[in-house]
């Protein structure tokens, strides 16, 4: 399996910051250079219902706990379909995951993908991406090469 890599270096568990809910990651097709730049939380928190043996053995009132789970970001490859049907037919050796911030709360994380994908200018060249923020797509810019 292709590993995530930080500033050069394959990444473990261990080597994310204690304070990071996420973070803002390229994932690069090496023979062709085309990248997908996206973001990724690292834990999901739900609501769970406590049973009633469990409200028993603990003598508390409530009906729902916060349960914390990791959001798998070790084998993800991003939600792009195009992205992954060619993962899924050239190979995962053939790309390169490369965690590029690492951020403190939700609203960081989104600031830093779309400001990524707007310096990069992911809409007007060659990239897996086709919406910024679900709100601008490729089509929307006229040949995709006009500029300011």
């Amino acid at each position: 399996m292709s590993k995530w890599y930080y500033k050069g270096k394959p990444i473990t568990p261990e080597d994310i910051p204690e304070w990071a809910i996420g973070f803002c990651y390229c994932i690069t097709h090496k023979p062709s250079k085309r990248k997908y730049w996206g973001k990724k939380v690292l834990f999901f928190k739900r609501r769970s219902k406590i049973n009633a043996k469990e409200k028993k053995l603990t003598g508390t009132r409530k009906t729902f706990k916060v349960v914390t789970k990791t959001s798998g970001w070790e084998d993800y490859w991003g939600s792009c379909l195009p992205l992954l049907t060619q993962i899924k037919e050239e190979g995962e050796s053939k790309f390169k995951r490369e965690i590029l911030v690492f951020c403190h709360n939700k609203k960081h994380l989104s600031y830093c993908e779309l400001e990524l994908q707007v310096k990069n200018d992911c809409l007007r060249v060659d990239s897996y991406n086709g919406t910024v923020l679900g709100k601008w797509y490729k089509k929307d810019l006229i040949n995709g090469k006009d500029s300011i």
